[in-house]
């Protein structure tokens, strides 16, 4: 009953959230114009996430997105956990130590959702008894409730990026990532940070490689 009960509500969703391929993130930015001049080279990602394992799945995930287009990337909860606190001198110091010059702040801000109506489930179930030579069957009908439900259709975040040097906002962003039935997490943190990235570089807040 539970498996066809999801059916039904992923087939509603699918029809209203229908989205072939990756998952589509319209990054809308905008960039302090006196830093058009200025590439920067070596970066800390801090997801600001209240799950321990989503901040570190992002920013791994946002950090290698870096990497692999050219920038080197260091996750925060590998240089400086936040579990408490660190003075002045302590974030100084991982700063130097990684030659850091920029910071990248995400903060998600939620899913966006609808309302969807999944009907009644119908479910037969059919009894058969042998008495000596008389086969019966007996076919009962039980019925569950469908009603209204609300699904995610959007996923939100904040994103800033700031010069280390100075503690400046260089460049900012919001982020809309769509969904559809079958969206996990790291599939929306993989179009997010690739289109993040991609958007950086667009930019001139990273270098752009040929």
């Amino acid at each position: 009953m539970k498996n066809l009960f999801l059916k039904l509500i992923y087939f509603v969703i699918a029809i209203l959230l229908f989205v072939s391929g990756c998952l589509p993130t319209n990054v809308t930015s905008l960039k302090d114009p006196s830093y058009n001049n200025i590439i920067f080279r070596r970066i800390l990602v801090i997801a600001d996430f209240q799950k321990i394992e989503e901040m570190k799945e992002f920013e791994s995930e946002m950090a290698n997105e870096f990497k692999e287009n050219g920038t080197f990337a260091v996750e925060n909860h590998r240089v400086l956990p936040p579990i408490r606190e660190y003075t002045y001198d302590e974030k100084v110091a991982v700063y130097k130590k990684y030659n850091l010059d920029g910071y990248i702040l995400i903060s998600p801000q939620g899913f966006q959702t609808a309302t969807v109506y999944v009907p009644d489930v119908e479910k037969k179930k059919t009894t058969t008894t042998k008495d000596s030579n008389t086969i019966s069957r007996e076919t009962t009908t039980a019925v569950y409730p469908g009603g209204e439900m609300r699904v995610p259709t959007q996923f939100d975040a904040q994103i800033k990026f700031v010069d280390l040097m100075n503690g400046k906002v260089v460049w900012q962003s919001e982020t809309e990532t769509k969904l559809n039935k079958d969206s996990r997490m790291s599939e929306i943190f993989s179009s997010v940070c690739s289109n993040v990235v991609k958007q950086l570089k667009v930019d001139g807040v990273i270098k752009n490689n040929p």
